[in-house]
């Protein structure tokens, strides 16, 4: 898979251009790259036996010609809404921007792509049908996630309840990796990811981002830790640690 050629290579093209356009082509994105070449449905029958390989040769092709040049040829040579989906997904991997989301319209102009569908692509993120490819969350995350959904156990959190959670995770040795000036945007962004995908798809995600018992243990116990800090445990608080401790397989 020398060139654009078939449509395995343009969709790893397409996710290497994603890559550039999202800051670059760093090791979280190669790492989702791998992955999508390994496990999603697009590339059933041709998936390439050695996925850095076909990322590297792709980068190399995207390198030594323009990119609006590379996005028309992708257009004609794959599923341009697939190409582009993927390129989305790579993309916004990390960090999102303003900036970022003009360049991804450009690049779906450019790829003969309608714009209403191009802000469709954007507007879902990771598109439901791409939803079985995810990046693993790291440890530290998972964990803020646990804290939050244990604080909204027994209902809504009000602004102060959220403020309370944060200087709670703010103390847990746990988390030191995290700066503390960036719990309370984590927070408010896994907020956001339930409210968008709802809270059962996290816990059924939940164990695949804690593949260590020694993780699965700690995440359990923050979260009893947060449901017993006011004193109280509730009949609603006292069933989400029995579904989360499901959901960790302990």
């Amino acid at each position: 898979m020398s060139e654009v050629d078939s449509s395995a290579s343009a969709l790893i093209e397409a996710m290497v251009i994603g890559a550039h356009l999202g800051g670059g082509v760093t090791p979280a994105r190669e790492d989702v790259m791998r992955t999508i070449i390994r496990d999603h449905a697009a590339f059933d029958g041709q998936r390439p036996a050695a996925p850095e390989d076909a990322v590297q040769a792709a980068l190399a092709r995207v390198t030594a010609a323009s990119t609006t040049e590379r996005l028309a040829a992708l257009g004609e040579a794959a599923s341009a809404p697939v190409a582009y989906q993927l390129m989305v997904i790579i993309a916004l991997v990390e960090e999102e921007g303003e900036e970022k989301t003009e360049a991804l319209l450009a690049a779906g102009d450019a790829m003969g792509l309608e714009g209403r569908s191009a802000w469709a692509v954007l507007e879902a993120g990771i598109p439901p049908a791409l939803m079985d490819v995810r990046v693993p969350a790291a440890p530290e995350e998972t964990y803020l996630d646990v804290l939050l959904a244990a604080a909204a156990a027994d209902g809504l959190l009000a602004d102060e309840e959220m403020a309370a959670l944060i200087d709670f995770a703010r103390s847990r040795l746990e988390l030191r990796e995290i700066p503390p000036e960036e719990i309370g945007d984590f927070m408010h962004a896994s907020l956001q990811g339930f409210l968008d995908y709802g809270f059962g798809f996290w816990l059924e995600t939940l164990a695949d981002d804690l593949p260590e018992p020694a993780q699965r243990q700690t995440a359990l116990r923050l979260a009893t830790e947060m449901v017993e800090a006011d004193g109280e445990v509730t009949e609603s608080e006292t069933t989400f640690l029995d579904a989360l401790r499901l959901a960790l397989q302990l």
